[in-house]
């Protein structure tokens, strides 16, 4: 609960969209700045979807015509393990490294795993669009193609919330590895190895 309790603190008090920063954007006299930003992310998303949706097709019909029409899932998780790794290393070097809030999390009663699971809860929040985008559109015309069933919105329903798991472990292993080897970390908490280690 109280890993929860943190996400969810930190998403309220240190994300534009959470009151104290919508407050914010009102006093400053940038409320505008919400409604454009959301139809910037909204063009660039049909944009991006618009071509995996073309890739995709290609892919579903060489997969159709080969006898392997599941092609075009393998590819859309292969394609979403790469940006999800990609993305989750500078994201997994600011929350555990270089978030001003750690010191501050030290000084309350909570255990440094709690803390760790708060940012790896962070860190799957953050990725997990990246895991719709890329991965809905072949889930979507594979099914389209080959009809739905129990079990493609069972494994699709898993592959949706659980695919990002491994690249985000790979990720947070390799930040790990990176920062004791260059010792970046010397003035950081001195439990977080183990609780990395545990998470």
């Amino acid at each position: 609960m109280k890993t929860l309790a943190l996400a969810r603190a930190t998403l309220q008090g240190t994300t534009v969209i959470s009151s104290d920063g919508l407050r914010d954007l009102k006093r400053q006299r940038r409320s505008w700045l919400l409604p454009v930003a959301g139809l910037g992310i909204l063009v660039g998303l049909g944009v991006v979807i618009f071509m995996l949706v073309s890739v995709y097709r290609s892919v579903l019909a060489a997969g159709i015509a080969s006898g392997h029409p599941e092609m075009v899932i393998f590819y859309g998780h292969l394609g979403s393990w790469a940006f999800i790794f990609l993305t989750a290393i500078p994201l997994a070097l600011s929350l555990l490294y270089y978030s001003s809030d750690v010191r501050l999390l030290m000084t309350l009663p909570v255990k440094p795993l709690d803390i760790v699971g708060a940012k790896a809860l962070l860190l799957y929040f953050y990725c997990l669009p990246v895991n719709l985008i890329l991965f809905v559109p072949a889930l979507w015309l594979y099914t389209g193609a080959l009809g739905w069933s129990g079990s493609v919105i069972a494994s699709g329903a898993i592959s949706l919330f659980l695919a990002p798991v491994l690249p985000l472990s790979l990720a947070t292993l390799l930040v790990l590895a990176l920062m004791k080897t260059v010792n970046l970390a010397a003035t950081a908490w001195p439990s977080r190895w183990r609780a990395c280690a545990w998470a």
